[in-house]
């Protein structure tokens, strides 16, 4: 109601005398109270802004479904593309324009879908009022046959009558901000990934290939000639830098993947209670990206452990941690802004490829993160049967547990833990290791 109304309302008050001026005097309070709460947004939205759409009530972000008729859903996160609309005003109303498609539509039905049509568009169905309430911070978004925008219980999204008691029906718009990725301090930046063509790094003499008290513990292991185990002072800690690229492995040629890894000594104790316990601090800056999953990741630690009975390599790998891209949007794209940690386990002792192994998903990091990790491997009592043990691999990453039994306990003859960077099958991998401990 805008104050041409109340001074209409006002006028009939008086003449027909049927309230006082104390009586008109509330309603006036309320009639303005009540209109602070939801009024027509049209200088509250900018139409250049862009925006993820949150449901009050679930928590969840309205998503476009990038085809045309399809119903619109809801995500987890904003973070998605097409989690993330416009306003764009058509008229006295606006189109809500997905930033990867089209503009949506309230179907008359009921349901809601998205559209590959442009906006402005004045079209009734795909016009939307918006109202915000300065209370709670929200808005309300009503279709031109007067439903509201409406996240329903069995998760799908609507347009009905409702009150704005209904908090399904009430929406947090939040601006959706693009903060380009940073490049570390100490982050190699060089867009040649070549062995340098003086052989400086190629070490043919030794792998053992290292600097006078590093501060990382371990043998260097370096099969790469892009570059040599170095250290860097930054965030306060000294760090261990290990760089490697795809092709690198000068040693072992296409056999094996390039490496610079630190070897720990060998736990050969097989009794209930006997481990093998790495820590660490490790950021992540970069890891190898194949085009596809099973060629992606780069490895920063593995358990190791021979076991009897043969299958497998001759020192095979029991769980190797793997750090996958996740590339950024907008002005991140083809960036990579994050990681996602696997483990990768041996379904059978010398398990190998995807039918030996499991790859299982544990966490996310941000890049350059500084990520705390420990593993322990070793043999502890069967708490369901005391004549027993297993092996297990148990890591934290992030003060987060992810415990890991290996498979035939009875066979394993050690425990062992490599870490570094390892396997890089396109472009180049990029770890730093701090407070290392064995």
């Amino acid at each position: 109601m805008n104050f041409t109304g109340l001074t209409l309302l006002y006028h009939k008050l008086n003449f027909k005398k049927v309230m006082s001026n104390k009586t008109f005097t509330s309603i006036l309070f309320f009639v303005l109270i009540l209109s602070s709460f939801f009024i027509r947004a049209q200088g509250e939205l900018p139409s250049d802004g862009v925006f993820r759409l949150q449901n009050a009530e679930t928590g969840k972000f309205l998503t476009d479904s990038g085809a045309s008729a399809t119903p619109v859903t809801m995500s987890d996160t904003g973070e998605a593309t097409n989690t993330h609309f416009k306003f764009v005003q058509s008229g006295a109303f606006y189109n809500i324009d997905s930033e990867t498609f089209g503009i949506i539509r309230a179907v008359g039905t009921g349901t809601v879908v998205s559209t590959s049509k442009a906006s402005p568009a004045p079209d009734t169905d795909k016009t939307w009022s918006i109202f915000y309430n300065g209370t709670e911070d929200t808005y309300r978004f009503e279709s031109r046959n007067n439903r509201f925008l409406y996240h329903e219980e069995n998760g799908t999204v609507t347009h009905i009558t409702v009150s704005a008691a209904d908090n399904r029906s009430n929406w947090k718009i939040i601006p959706f901000v693009e903060i380009p990725v940073e490049i570390a301090p100490d982050e190699d930046t060089s867009t040649d990934l070549s062995c340098p063509s003086s052989g400086e790094f190629e070490n043919n003499n030794t792998r053992n290939v290292d600097i006078s008290n590093a501060v990382n513990v371990g043998t260097a292991d370096d099969r790469s000639c892009y570059s040599d185990y170095s250290e860097v002072e930054l965030y306060g800690k000294t760090w261990g830098v290990y760089n490697i690229t795809d092709g690198s492995n000068h040693w072992d040629a296409a056999t094996l993947q390039p490496r610079i890894e630190r070897s720990l000594p060998r736990s050969g104790e097989t009794g209930v209670g006997s481990f093998a316990r790495f820590t660490g601090i490790v950021r992540i800056l970069e890891v190898g990206d194949g085009g596809a999953f099973s060629q992606n990741g780069s490895y920063l630690a593995q358990a190791k452990g021979k076991h009897s009975g043969g299958g497998g390599s001759r020192d095979p790998a029991i769980c190797l941690y793997r750090a996958h891209p996740v590339e950024g949007v907008g002005i991140n794209a083809g960036k990579q802004v994050a990681f996602d940690i696997y483990a990768e386990r041996i379904l059978t002792r010398g398990g190998e490829g995807s039918n030996g192994r499991e790859v299982v998903l544990l966490t996310r990091v941000n890049k350059n993160e500084e990520v705390t990790f420990e593993l322990e491997v070793g043999f502890r009592e069967d708490p369901n049967d005391p004549t027993k043990k297993i092996h297990y691999c148990d890591a934290v990453i992030n003060g987060e547990s992810f415990p890991y039994a290996i498979p035939e306990p009875e066979r394993g003859l050690e425990s062992g833990i490599r870490y570094g960077a390892y396997r890089v099958r396109g472009g180049r991998a990029q770890f730093r290791w701090a407070n290392t401990t064995y």
